[in-house]
């Protein structure tokens, strides 16, 4: 006798032993937070009627919204592979919520949340100590129908879901789903974290992708980008209950060569020094200095023009080249020359810069930092990147670098005159 198969609706919990069809469309492990291994395999499943519902082993869980039970697997439970399942199953299913509901959903935990975006910028994946130790993390910023802007944290795995090249693979619009997502409120915004749940989707062909490409097309999104207008920047740096930090995107028309593309800065916190090379923040002169970028660049979004300034790497990213290759060319023949032209070749690039509006240790009354250069949808192939193992290795040697002045620093041994002159030349200062 065939079995008799339920369906996901008419289960309920007051019965155990249900055998039925359905498809597995998302899985994941749910690790323990105190030993990292997997505490329970969860799995969201759906029906031939379209249901859906989540399984798990764990005690613990966030249901999905639809449904107010979970299947529960016990040592019985066995799956098997239906390959002649008759009516077909869907491949997909999602409870989206738009984006301008954020509020009500902050620090919720009852049930996770779905969302389907047009993605507008994908920061790089970085390294962040948390109370359960390092983890992987990235940014990346979304907007819906409702025209609101919303910062995404994807952690762990998720992070590795998405990432800068898949913003620069063809110039179309990138809409993406988002699933088992939690609200949070972090930095005076509300804003979107991944789960171990999370999955994402990019360009899917479902009917909630389709109507967010309509949008796009049809009557355009509203960017939020900020313009880079001097009364906007102005308010910021007077008004502090305003965020000072805004994002923006913008050409750059010129690369101000009438101040210096370098400063002299701490080994340690790579604040600028002093004339007499005491650093502030550290309360200690330094004996040996490092030579760092600072580009001004005049930007323009189309409304306006704005003066920019980029330190270290995020001048090294529109530039192409570490600051140790301008130097060695500073001190050959017409090199200042062969560097202006290449602080020209900058002028054109089209970026989207995080800037952050702060007092100028230069003498202007406030200054617009860029804090980091980022890719967006719009600017495939444009400006110039770093590679990655390169930059890797810049740090590493920066950072031994910096341990052997702490040692020459406090260490009792002499220091030659010649061994004074090469770590000088290291540092750019001959």
């Amino acid at each position: 006798m065939a079995p008799r198969l339920t369906n996901i609706a008419t289960m309920t919990p007051s019965k155990s032993k249900y055998q039925l069809i359905a498809r597995i469309t998302r899985i994941w492990e749910v690790p323990s937070t105190e030993s990292g291994q997997p505490n329970s395999l969860d799995m969201v499943i759906l029906d031939q009627e379209g249901n859906h519902i989540q399984a798990t082993n764990n005690k613990t869980h966030r249901p999905l919204r639809s449904t107010p039970h979970i299947i529960k697997c016990n040592p019985f439970t066995s799956i098997v592979e239906e390959r002649n399942q008759g009516q077909p199953i869907p491949k997909y299913k999602f409870e989206f919520h738009m984006l301008d509901i954020l509020q009500e959903r902050t620090s919720k935990t009852d049930y996770l949340i779905d969302v389907v975006v047009l993605l507008t910028i994908v920061e790089e994946k970085r390294q962040v100590i948390t109370k359960w130790g390092p983890a992987n993390c990235r940014h990346i910023y979304i907007q819906d129908q409702s025209k609101q802007p919303v910062r995404v944290t994807l952690w762990g795995s998720a992070a590795d879901q998405i990432n800068e090249q898949t913003a620069l693979e063809t110039a179309d619009a990138k809409v993406i789903v988002i699933t088992s997502t939690k609200v949070v409120y972090y930095e005076g915004t509300n804003q979107i974290q991944s789960t171990y749940g999370t999955k994402i989707y990019v360009n899917l062909d479902i009917p909630e992708v389709h109507e967010v490409c309509v949008c796009i097309y049809r009557v355009g999104y509203v960017t939020y980008y900020v313009p880079i207008s001097k009364e906007y920047c102005d308010v910021l740096s007077t008004n502090h209950r305003q965020r000072e930090l805004f994002i923006c995107h913008g050409t750059i028309s010129e690369v101000q060569t009438e101040t210096d593309w370098k400063y002299m800065s701490c080994t340690k916190c790579k604040k600028g020094l002093q004339d007499n090379m005491r650093c502030n923040q550290c309360k200690e002169t330094i004996e040996y200095p490092m030579q760092r970028y600072r580009i001004m660049t005049t930007v323009t979004d189309g409304t306006t023009s704005e003066t920019l300034v980029l330190f270290d790497k995020e001048a090294e990213k529109i530039i192409g080249k570490p600051i140790n290759k301008l130097l060695d060319l500073y001190e050959k023949e017409d090199g200042k020359g062969r560097i202006f032209d290449i602080l020209q070749q900058c002028v054109g690039q089209e970026h989207t810069y995080r800037v952050k509006v702060e007092e100028s240790k230069y003498g202007n009354e406030r200054e617009l930092k860029v804090q980091k250069t980022m890719t967006t949808m719009s600017e495939k192939g444009k400006g110039t990147t770093v590679n990655d193992s390169q930059e890797r290795k810049e740090i590493q040697d920066e950072k031994q670098l910096s341990r052997s002045t702490a040692t020459a620093s406090n260490a009792t041994t002499v220091t030659t005159p010649q061994r004074k002159e090469k770590r000088k030349r290291n540092h750019g200062e001959l």
